[in-house]
């Protein structure tokens, strides 16, 4: 398997493999580049429709609604729980 050559690629390949949160902060790709370089990486994602955007700084994994064929936020309640586990976000 080649490595990923982007950072877009590097962090959508890291969100494909976390199975414990469906959200994710700019920090938490922190280790792949700078701030700057990471949040404009997370916009393509974003305008892609593999992240969805819930708020600032915090992204969610995005899947296809069956209705519309837009994204929406991945349904899982562990959405809810990171949004109480997060202080100031709510």
């Amino acid at each position: 398997m080649s490595q990923p050559k982007t950072l877009k690629q590097k962090i959508e390949n890291r969100v494909a493999r976390t199975r414990k949160t469906d959200v994710f902060l700019p920090r938490d790709f922190a280790d792949l580049s700078g701030e700057d370089q990471v949040l404009r990486a997370l916009r393509l994602l974003v305008k892609d429709g593999s992240l969805m955007r819930l708020g600032y700084g915090v992204y969610a994994r995005a899947m296809k609604s069956r209705i519309s064929g837009r994204p929406s936020p991945a349904p899982t309640a562990s959405i809810a729980l990171h949004f109480r586990l997060l202080p100031g976000l709510v």
